[in-house]
């Protein structure tokens, strides 16, 4: 029972009612224990993304995913160039990018600086904040249906109810793009495995668009180094023991060319088609790189 409390805690704005509930609780509240509380690592790391998912609401997805790679010590830069129009709103953009986990897509964020940004992610991710929840798109994959989830990865959920979710978003996410929004997807997933295969959410959410927006549509590559599943492990950990982290983490961004889908997709009839022909187009804009 105490698992589903603070299950529920967590996922109906996201970490920052875990962090208001120890705040208005009698020991959060009183002048000795308080203070001492609030310096306990964990609670201090929770307290770091309730104010980043905060600083959404005040200055926007971009500023605030800014200045929360800037929190965490991570230094930005980036190899090739974005065109201007990329960073317009109402420009209908896909981003496909390798992913590690946690940081690709605040830096993507932080890179593009679009407040019209969407991204397929993990369903676990909302317990981010609700602010950053009006930004996901939510999806699971179905080998964890009738797993008994914790309280960092969600509820239990049915085959049925997992597929319902999925659809879902990926129709949400052509409609997005349809309507000139950014969208952001790792094909891979959170793997790390830049040349395994992909995920075939992309291809659907591409077949998905109506014929007159396709031609519209840019997509545009980034492949990231310098980060990996090891180092982010070790900022877990130190965010755990000592509620920041401990040294500077410096990731670099490759920026691929943005063309149109047209220019890369020969057929639409098969959202398998539409897949491999991306990847190829992926692949080859960082070999040797991968």
């Amino acid at each position: 029972m105490r698992h589903n409390a603070l299950y529920e805690i967590s996922h109906k704005d996201g970490f920052e009612n875990i962090v208001r509930m120890v705040d208005r609780s009698y020991l959060g509240r009183n002048p000795i224990t308080g203070p001492l509380i609030r310096q306990f690592p964990p609670l201090k790391s929770l307290r770091m993304i309730a104010n980043f998912d905060e600083d959404i609401e005040l200055n926007g997805l971009g500023y605030a995913s800014h200045e929360f790679l800037k929190t965490l010590q991570f230094g930005l830069s980036s190899e090739g160039a974005i065109l201007p129009e990329l960073k317009a709103q109402g420009s209908p953009l896909i981003v496909i990018s390798t992913h590690q986990g946690l940081i690709e897509p605040i830096y993507i964020s932080a890179l593009l600086e679009r407040e019209d940004s969407y991204i397929i992610a993990g369903m676990e991710n909302h317990r981010y904040g609700g602010n950053l929840t009006k930004h996901l798109l939510p999806v699971r994959p179905s080998k964890f249906a009738g797993e008994k989830r914790s309280v960092l990865y969600g509820p239990q959920m049915t085959t049925e109810e997992i597929q319902k979710m999925n659809e879902e978003s990926l129709q949400t996410a052509s409609e997005r793009v349809a309507s000139g929004s950014m969208l952001t997807i790792f094909p891979w997933g959170g793997r790390g495995e830049e040349t395994g295969e992909w995920y075939t959410g992309l291809g659907r959410i591409i077949y998905n668009i109506p014929l007159n927006q396709r031609g519209k549509t840019r997509i545009l590559p980034i492949y990231f180094s310098g980060h990996d599943r090891a180092s982010l492990k070790e900022l877990i950990q130190e965010l755990l023991l000592y509620g920041k982290p401990k040294q500077e983490r410096n990731v670099l961004a490759r920026i691929g060319a943005a063309p149109f889908l047209d220019e890369l997709v020969e057929s639409y009839d098969d959202p398998h088609a539409i897949i491999n022909s991306i990847r190829v187009f992926f692949l080859n804009q960082f070999s040797p790189k991968i």
